[in-house]
């Protein structure tokens, strides 16, 4: 019987996990609000060999430089929420104010939400394409 090279393995089990990386972002894209589409752009996923174990592991969600003026900091709150609170000498509408009572927001995990809807469709899509990818590299 023929033995799969290891490469075509680490191929595979990459291949697999992207999959299903796949289904879980675009499924936050299709539920992300867009006013101005900068949030939907950094809405990414990133395929990584794990170093404390064989295989590789997958990260989805806002990725990007913190940094860069760009990055929208501003999801953490459409996501975890935030509680009332004053912000002091805002700009609005062409008007300065001192202060403005602000009443918080009530956060919609869209990350933790994307994840419970899709987890058995990913995992299916996930073994199909290792599956074909391990038949394919033992023909």
């Amino acid at each position: 019987m023929k033995r799969v090279a290891k490469e075509d393995q680490r191929k595979a089990a990459r291949r697999a996990t992207a999959s299903m990386a796949n289904i879980f972002k675009r499924d936050m894209l299709s539920k992300v609000p867009v006013r101005s589409g900068n949030l939907r752009r950094h809405i990414k996923q990133s395929i990584r060999k794990a170093k404390s174990f064989t295989g590789f592991y997958g990260r989805i969600g806002v990725l990007g430089n913190r940094r860069k003026k760009d990055f929208p900091f501003y999801a953490r709150f459409l996501f975890k929420g935030a509680g009332a609170h004053t912000i002091e000498n805002v700009a609005f509408g062409g008007k300065v104010f001192a202060s403005v009572e602000h009443p918080g927001i009530k956060g919609s995990d869209l990350i933790q939400e994307s994840f419970d809807e899709n987890k058995t469709q990913a995992a299916a899509k996930a073994k199909k394409t290792f599956e074909d990818m391990i038949v394919k590299a033992w023909k």
